[in-house]
């Protein structure tokens, strides 16, 4: 989808320019925020601030970086620590991670998302279309998960 400032027309933009116009448009109209930006990926590593820059001046006004195991939740949290009240953390367990969990993780997970910038458990589901972890590993998983969604967070 991309925008404009007068109509919001559904088509994909055909450049990362584009989608910066788009994303620019919509700013003066929008309060613009990221909900799954994948800010822990190794690519990223060596350019989160070029990341950010070029985010906020798309009119990007907030980013919440998700987590998909524990690993990428305490990354999401760490730089909620360096872009404070820009970055916010979800923090949670990827179906395709959910063969792994014990209770360790559980531990963990809980007290990641005690942290007032974790604002939302995430990002977990169900994935069915790839088998890195069973139907009814995942269900378990995504269950215990919901149960800290009861705690006052969203559920991304």
């Amino acid at each position: 989808m991309s925008c404009s400032s007068s109509k919001i027309v559904k088509d994909t933009p055909k450049s990362s320019s584009d989608l910066a116009e788009a994303l620019e448009d919509l700013s003066g109209q929008y309060f613009i925020t990221d909900v799954s930006a994948n800010l822990t990926n190794k690519k990223f590593a060596r350019d989160v601030d070029g990341v950010i820059e070029r985010a906020q001046s798309a009119g990007v006004k907030k980013i919440i970086v998700s987590g998909t195991n524990i690993q990428s939740s305490k990354e999401a949290l760490r730089l909620t620590r360096i872009f404070p009240d820009y970055i916010y953390c979800a923090a949670g367990i990827h179906p395709n991670e959910a063969k792994s969990w014990d209770d360790d993780m559980e531990v963990s997970l809980r007290e990641i998302l005690s942290n007032p910038e974790c604002v939302a458990v995430g990002q977990c589901g169900l994935d069915y279309t790839k088998k890195f972890s069973e139907p009814a590993e995942q269900k378990e998983v995504l269950n215990k998960q919901d149960l800290f969604g009861r705690t006052n967070l969203k559920m991304g």
